[in-house]
């Protein structure tokens, strides 16, 4: 028996009190995973932000500077024109920034040749490159102390140790820090292909990988956040690099939109998919 002020009162009950206690001990709990996982979420947004903005004013450095400067033309598979009227017509262009040309302009003044039946011209902006070469350094240094069984430096922040032990850090036996690695490369070579062959299909195709490499980060970090409850610093850099990559090919896509679309009804034609347009006009005419 209790007493308090001077009446008898029963003993509470322990059953009571102890889910009472559980049910605020879960509901704190509950609280603290939400925190943190908004905090991961403000983190990669946060250094996203950064990447953006770290490549926005090395481009705007890059695109004053007359090291970039167009100094030579070279003009191959001229038939029925000269190399010498080709640069003729590109002399205007002749000590300008590559970055800063007016492709249009370039391509509208290429085609005013009369030999010359049409001209495409295209830019991809190197950053996006420059991006998927940093995630393969660090998919490439969790693959190595993965299969070499060596500790990761991961400096008391997080823990990276629990993260990549795990059984989610493997995928049908593969390590994922080995698939990311390989999505960074497909990435690195679909922008290396659109930017060496001029085709917006594999700026697209790099755009596809990075929209499932981002939902794949995202379920990762749900995964570190409500499931072993662990962070792992190297991880969150790579869903920073993979969201960033993702705005900076959507814009590039986006620019490239016209030439990507042509590109699709030309394979739909070629595959039969779609009526060529010469035999809907002769449709038509019939």
């Amino acid at each position: 028996m209790i007493l308090e002020r001077g009446g008898p009162m029963v003993e509470p009950d322990r059953r009571y009190w102890r889910r009472r206690v559980n049910r605020e001990v879960r509901k704190a709990r509950r609280v603290r995973t939400f925190l943190r996982w908004m905090l991961i979420v403000v983190v990669n947004l946060v250094v996203a932000a950064l990447l953006i903005y770290s490549g926005w004013q090395t481009m705007l450095h890059v695109t004053t500077t007359s090291g970039l400067a167009l100094t030579t033309v070279d003009v191959e598979g001229a038939a029925h024109t000269s190399p010498q009227a080709i640069r003729a017509l590109l002399a205007p262009y002749v000590g300008r920034n590559l970055l800063t040309l007016d492709l249009d302009a370039i391509a509208a003044r290429v085609a005013s040749d009369p030999w010359v039946r049409e001209a495409a011209v295209r830019r991809i902006l190197p950053l996006c490159a420059v991006l998927t070469v940093a995630g393969i350094g660090i998919a490439t240094y969790l693959t190595t102390v993965h299969y070499a069984g060596q500790p990761i430096v991961c400096s008391n922040i997080g823990d990276c140790e629990r993260v990549n032990s795990s059984s989610y850090s493997k995928l049908a036996g593969v390590p994922v820090a080995l698939l990311g690695g390989l999505a960074y490369v497909a990435m690195l070579a679909l922008i290396g292909g659109a930017w060496l062959r001029r085709e917006g299909m594999l700026l697209a195709a790099a755009w596809g990988v990075a929209l499932f490499a981002f939902a794949f980060s995202m379920y990762l970090t749900y995964v570190e956040v409500w499931v072993l409850d662990a962070i792992c610093i190297y991880c969150v850099a790579s869903a920073s690099i993979i969201t960033a990559l993702l705005v900076l090919l959507s814009g590039c896509v986006w620019l490239e939109r016209e030439e990507i679309f042509g590109e699709v009804e030309e394979l739909e034609e070629e595959l039969g998919l779609r009526p060529h347009a010469s035999q809907v006009e002769t449709d038509e005419s019939a």
